[in-house]
């Protein structure tokens, strides 16, 4: 009879709290979903940071450095100190460079005489330099005996700026004595001549010599002072060798003399009464072969370069026969008075007489003889100059490398759309599925964490677990060279910040250079090795992903890849180019007065033509053979091609003239594969061994190409003659070939090695100013020296820019051509100064 009626009082109420329960978990889950929003926006306000965490070590924390800079370091202006600070005599004696002197960015070498009247000392030598931005101490360990005295070399990177150097005694943590070491450093275009001789007497005239508007600084030296490393003797212009005692060089000062010649030194050597002497041991290196003296009555071949013979009276003459491929400048009754030869980009030059002695010293124009002989060279290859733009393009190519970049935005946006697909209708579809909504009080809060622990995660995998290297080197080759400078740019990336200790198996000396857009860094401590000796970078500091590179430079054999066969004719370079080497050569480009093409990618094996039209009238900034290939972007997809690209613009573009000197010649660049630089992190040096970093690593192949002028008739085209400022100011204008004169402006041009000539059928003169373009600005005055009579010719040239001389054979002594430009006004801008030529072989 119940059975039909109303539930039962308890059954009413457990169905009443049923329906309350649902009614409370329906709230909640209606409240949670009306905070959706603050729950979505809190995760990405989080991974709105996503990038941060990827990049977690890039912010650089330079307010509070982890190591307080010496008090040398810091910039204040403290009361006047004495040069010595300490006991002076544990340190009696200390130099740098050559005579003190130096130029920037070039490697240099620091000696230190170390003296000990006390008890054993077991401690250390430390040299300070500053390099931009960064500070290198360099270290050597040393013991002395009582009552030793020690010798100790440095041979490092120089500093870039103006600075004096610091050496000291350190013993534990004290610092017995610490002396600065005065260094003048020139300016990158002065002309720094070294003179070896024995009794320290300087040839007459040599200080009157000036190259552009620069004047010439002299060195003494002793054979001691001859580094023997190559690396060394960057300084060096030219070194003079007059009664000297060259036999007592030892053999790796002599080869180092020899690898310096090669990549660009001129080594001049004296005959006279001490020429045995000076030339013992340099027998290979010499123009000439059979030596022997005679004495002459006067020295009137001289006059060639001055108005006035030398006086009269007998002097003795060392001469002998030209080797193969030798060039005699002045001869006088069919004896050689000067005679040189090329070797690689140097040149080795012989005088018969000594020029210190009488009759030069007598002779007020002694200066006109060296203004002939040390001022030309051969076309040059070029050089990346750090502390230009070019330190940009090299440390972005390599971050390029070691992959250092934010993430695509591409990921980041998936990341995000992703997120909010998941916590909001992928959430609520499967929390309906399953009947349980009240569950997204939960959900929301667990997803939101998922996904910023998914993000911290990328972000380590992405840092990677290891210290990152990555390494660019720039190898120059020249024809006939037997070894080649090698330097390379390493850059490494740690995934967290840290000290870490660093060795260099190789025991080579690097160079720290400056972060990109950063100050002043802590000093970089340095223990050398050498001779086989690792060495180590104790606690190196790495920024996390912020890149920290160096330096390393060396002297090295190295073969060439490409054999080119190349043929000059009126205006026009033709010929092929092949990859005699191994590996494959990308985007290989050909270089020749001011032109570029581009060649593509090179097989082993393979060969390529090669076509360049030389311009005879430019314009600023125009090309004639299409724009350059580090103009046009790459087709590569792999990382850092256009980088590479920036790198080789940064590269070439200074040469083409904006400082009123060419290079000349052609030149090849070509990027391959490297080995890695043997870097290992957690070795000390003393025996453990460490782990070795591992990376990518590619190296530019700078090649000089050999050029055919003719078996007989010889022609060169515009562009290729090396040109040389003798006297005059000139201006760079902007990147491009442009350059300004402001007066009266004497170029020295020098023919190719090798061409020399008995008839000069046309010598024909390519100028391109703005006034040649058709605006009003009037030409200037254009002139050519004479020789014989020592006249300046004036060559009017057409409204073209394009002249050709009559009598050419009178204005060419041993291969040089000097001409003379002069604005008609304040100023003028030169687009163009180029010689071409046409004659005969003897």
């Amino acid at each position: 009879a119940r059975s039909g009626c109303s539930p039962q009082p308890a059954v009413a109420r457990q169905l009443r709290a049923s329906k309350k329960i649902q009614v409370q978990s329906g709230a909640v889950a209606r409240r949670l979903w009306l905070l959706r929003w603050p729950l979505l926006i809190a995760p990405l306000v989080l991974l709105a940071l996503g990038p941060a965490a990827v990049a977690v070590a890039q912010v650089h924390p330079r307010s509070t450095p982890y190591q307080a800079a010496p008090d040398w370091l810091t910039v204040r202006q403290p009361p006047p100190t004495p040069d010595v600070q300490g006991d002076a005599a544990l340190m009696p004696q200390a130099s740098a460079g050559f005579d003190g002197m130096a130029k920037p960015g070039r490697w240099l070498t620091v000696r230190a005489v170390v003296a000990n009247a006390g008890p054993p000392i077991d401690g250390q030598v430390r040299l300070a330099t500053r390099t931009g931005g960064e500070t290198a101490i360099y270290t050597q360990r040393v013991e002395l005996a009582t009552r030793a005295r020690k010798l100790v070399t440095f041979q490092v990177p120089g500093p870039t700026a103006s600075t004096d150097l610091k050496l000291s005694l350190r013993v534990g943590d004290d610092d017995l004595v610490t002396r600065e070491v005065p260094l003048r450093l020139l300016s990158t275009t002065d002309f720094l001549v070294g003179v070896l001789s024995d009794d320290g007497v300087m040839p007459s005239g040599l200080g009157a010599v000036r190259r552009g508007s620069n004047p010439t600084s002299l060195a003494m030296l002793a054979v001691a002072d001859v580094p023997a490393d190559p690396l060394a003797l960057q300084a060096l212009d030219v070194l003079i060798i007059r009664q000297a005692s060259s036999d007592r060089l030892s053999a790796d000062q002599r080869a180092a003399l020899r690898a310096w010649v090669e990549q660009g030194g001129q080594l001049i050597v004296a005959g006279g009464p001490g020429w045995r002497r000076s030339v013992d041991g340099l027998e290979g290196l010499l123009p000439l072969a059979g030596l022997a003296t005679s004495t002459v009555g006067h020295l009137r071949a001289f006059s060639r370069y001055a108005g006035a013979a030398p006086p009269e009276g007998d002097v003795l003459v060392t001469h002998g026969a030209p080797i193969a491929g030798a060039r005699v400048l002045l001869t006088q009754e069919g004896t050689p008075l000067l005679a040189e030869r090329w070797l690689g980009l140097g040149r080795v030059t012989f005088v018969g007489p000594d020029p210190a002695l009488e009759p030069f010293r007598s002779w007020p124009a002694a200066d006109t003889v060296w203004q002939r002989i040390i001022v030309g060279g051969r076309p040059a290859l070029p050089a990346l100059e750090i502390g230009s733009s070019g330190g940009s393009s090299l440390q972005s190519a390599l971050g390029e490398m070691l992959n250092l970049r934010l993430p695509g935005v591409g990921w980041i946006i998936a990341y995000l759309v992703g997120y909010i697909v998941v916590v909001g209708p992928v959430q609520y579809v499967v929390l309906r599925r399953w009947d349980r909504r009240e569950w997204a009080w939960i959900g929301f809060p667990l997803l939101s964490f998922g996904a910023v622990g998914l993000l911290l995660g990328t972000a380590a995998l992405l840092r990677g677990p290891d210290v990152r290297m990555a390494s660019l080197s720039l190898v120059r080759l020249a024809e006939d060279a037997q070894t080649a400078p090698l330097d390379t740019y390493i850059g490494l990336a740690a995934p967290t910040r840290g000290s870490y200790d660093l060795t260099l198996p190789d025991g080579l000396a690097p160079r720290p250079l400056p972060e990109t857009g950063s100050g002043a860094s802590s000093p970089i401590t340095l223990q050398l090795g050498g001779d086989g000796v690792p060495t180590t970078l104790p606690q190196f500091r790495l920024e996390g992903r912020v890149p920290r590179a160096l330096q390393l430079r060396t002297m090295s054999p190295m073969p060439h890849p490409i054999v080119a066969d190349l043929r000059a004719a009126p205006g026009r370079i033709e010929g092929t180019v092949k990859n005699v080497g191994p590996d494959r050569l990308e985007d290989a480009i050909v270089i020749a007065g001011g032109e570029a093409i581009g060649l593509g990618d090179l097989s082993a094996g393979e060969s390529r033509p090669v076509a360049i039209t030389l311009p005879t009238n430019r314009a600023g900034g125009a090309w004639q053979n299409g724009p350059p290939p580090w103009a046009v972007p790459s087709t590569r997809t792999v990382s850092g091609a256009d980088r590479r690209r920036a790198l080789i613009s940064q590269l070439v573009q200074p040469s083409r003239g904006n400082d009123g000197e060419a290079s000349g010649g052609v030149l090849l660049l070509a990027w391959g594969p490297a080995p890695l630089p043997s870097v290992v992190m957690g070795g000390d040096g003393a025996g453990t061994v460490g782990s070795a970093l591992t990376g990518a690593s590619r190296q530019l192949i700078e090649q000089a190409l050999p050029v055919a002028y003719g078996e007989r008739d010889v022609a060169v085209p515009p562009g290729l003659l090396s040109r040389t400022v003798l006297d005059g100011t000139v201006l760079g204008r902007g990147g491009g070939a442009s350059f300004v004169a402001r007066g009266p402006v004497v170029f020295q041009f020098d023919l190719p090695p090798g061409v020399t000539l008995v008839q000069l059928d046309r010598l024909t003169l390519h100028l391109a100013t703005p006034a040649t373009g058709g605006a009003n600005a009037p030409l200037p005055r254009v002139s050519l020296y004479r020789w014989p009579d020592r006249t300046w010719v004036d060559v009017p040239p057409t409204a073209t820019g394009v002249a050709n001389i009559g009598g050419g054979a009178a204005f060419v002594d041993g291969g040089a051509i000097r001409a003379r430009v002069e604005p008609q006004g304040n100023e003028i801008q030169l687009d163009q100064f180029d010689l071409s030529l046409e004659g005969v072989r003897p």
